[in-house]
């Protein structure tokens, strides 16, 4: 990635008359994000476009069966873990180059205790899968499907483990290839396989995430073993459970996990409420607003390190100002993709998933608003444990994910799947208004400034846009969303550049070109 020479930094500082500081510091939030935005992006789209195919090959009823125990199984595996991925990382790194037998301790200890409690929580859900599947989600079809995963389960808690323990070494690229190239990739290839060639239905799908997870683990395995070698070949007794592990890992991770949580407990319920084909399609609309945390993670991995650094040496109006550019450009693309969702619902769900889907359109805008609400405050949730306020955002999240429950039980039975998006509209916007409004209150900050008004007028000026498309477009709907996805954002971006771009969004946009080029 080029960076910019001498002379064009002081070149377009003097033009825009900002001061060095404020410069360096969104150029790194740009770069940064960047990097991080690449990375995130390919495992986002390749999860994506695997449950694409799943919801076309094996329709609306198994592709609900499939998510259920999919979800079901993430809880279970984000429970036992008890956040040991941390752990390992902050245990690891103490000895790391320095005492090569605590090393191996460290590493035995933490993949021991992940191991052996997966394998406690495989066997539990293994023999409990037809109480569960019956009695619970009172659907019988999903007994294989869950002790199929209670195999898996053992899998995906030694590929996220062996992939946590190679960041000891500060060199995130073997994680990346591990858990977010090597294994969503094998996913999709053995999903087409499968699936698709052998038409294996809903158990080629099972054999075929098996095999991804057994690739990817492989490699993250080698990969641990040549980073690590003293492990594997020092001879010492080593003690497989941890005490100080275990109790670090579990209060680290303990606000991230409620977050999961909470956005995975709506899939459930609608499973345990309504019939599979229905959980089908409220997860293949959630699937399209997962494009939202795309634009979450763009910012999110650079905006943590910085905010840490400005809050502890004092430099509030840095922070402030750091915390406002990245909360504008997180809104300024959310705005582009909520416009597609909400003008052209129903042509999405057709064309990315097929007939079957379509009646999930209405949620998919109900969804997309509830993303958009969730931009409004920006990282508040980085910022708030940052800045030492973790406690205020961990009861935050818990009161989240309470309301997502009640409402949940409140509103699927009568509303269906469009109840189950309007608790979670009603969960997120809990969540984030009050970490907006803890911001306020402990640090004095907020997001917003008249900078605002800008981006407000192009989503008003895209919308229009989109609304006259949407009178003339094409019967195609391949055509018309493609032309929408052209659309929003061109017509956003050029009706920011006739209004005036500010002075830091110059800056990003020269970096992104770069980048582009690069």
């Amino acid at each position: 990635m080029k960076k910019f020479s001498p002379v064009e930094s002081t070149e377009l500082m003097s033009s825009l008359n900002i001061s060095a500081d404020e410069t360096t510091d969104t150029t790194t939030l740009a770069k940064g994000a960047g990097i991080n935005f690449l990375g995130q992006l390919i495992a986002v789209v390749m999860i994506f476009l695997t449950n694409v195919a799943l919801a076309r090959l094996l329709g609306s009823q198994e592709f609900g069966l499939f998510s259920i125990g999919w979800t079901f199984l993430r809880l279970i595996r984000l429970i036992s873990s008890f956040g040991l991925e941390k752990g390992v990382v902050r245990y690891g790194s103490l000895h790391w180059q320095e005492d090569p037998i605590q090393l191996r301790t460290v590493l035995w200890q933490s993949i021991g205790m992940t191991m052996t409690f997966a394998l406690i929580s495989s066997v539990l859900l293994f023999f409990s899968a037809p109480y569960i599947a019956t009695n619970v989600f009172h659907k019988p079809q999903l007994i294989v499907v869950l002790r199929a995963f209670a195999i898996i389960l053992i899998l995906v808690a030694g590929l996220r483990i062996t992939a946590s323990a190679t960041r000891i070494t500060q060199k995130m690229q073997y994680s990346v290839i591990s858990s977010q190239i090597v294994e969503p990739t094998a996913t999709i290839v053995f999903v087409l396989i499968a699936v698709w060639l052998f038409k294996g239905g809903l158990f080629g799908a099972l054999i075929a995430w098996g095999l991804a997870y057994i690739t990817a683990l492989l490699v993250s395995t080698w990969q641990t073993r040549r980073l690590f070698p003293s492990a594997f070949t020092i001879r010492s007794k080593v003690s497989l459970f941890s005490f100080d592990i275990l109790l670090f890992s579990i209060l680290s991770s303990t606000a991230g996990m409620v977050l999961k949580f909470n956005v995975w407990i709506d899939r459930l319920l609608v499973g345990k409420f309504l019939e599979a084909a229905d959980a089908g399609i409220y997860i293949a609309a959630t699937q399209l607003v997962s494009l939202f945390m795309v634009v979450m993670m763009i910012f999110k991995g650079i905006f943590a390190p910085m905010s840490a650094r400005f809050y502890a040496e004092g430099q509030h109006e840095r922070l402030e100002e750091l915390y406002r550019v990245s909360t504008k450009w997180g809104l300024y693309i959310s705005f582009a993709l909520f416009l597609i969702m909400v003008f052209f619902p129903q042509k999405i769900m057709l064309v990315t998933f097929g007939n079957d889907y379509v009646s999930g359109s209405s949620t998919l805008v109900i969804l997309a608003w509830t993303c958009l609400f969730r931009a409004f405050p920006g990282a508040v949730g980085i910022l708030l444990v940052m800045t030492g306020n973790q406690k205020q955002w961990f009861v935050l999240s818990i009161a989240a994910v309470s309301s997502n429950i009640v409402f949940d039980i409140l509103l699927i039975p009568p509303y269906g799947i469009n109840g189950a998006a309007f608790a979670t509209m009603i969960s997120m916007f809990v969540l984030f208004f009050l970490g907006l409004l803890q911001v306020k209150l402990r640090l004095n900050m907020n997001p917003f400034d008249k900078r605002y008004l800008k981006g407000f007028a192009a989503t008003f000026i895209a919308a229009l846009g989109l609304y006259l498309w949407r009178l003339v477009a094409p019967q195609s709907d391949l055509l018309a969303v493609a032309g929408s996805c052209a659309l929003s954002p061109t017509i956003f971006i050029l009706s920011l550049y006739f209004l005036g771009f500010d002075r830091e969004d110059k800056i990003i946009l020269r970096r992104f070109k770069r980048w582009l080029l690069s």
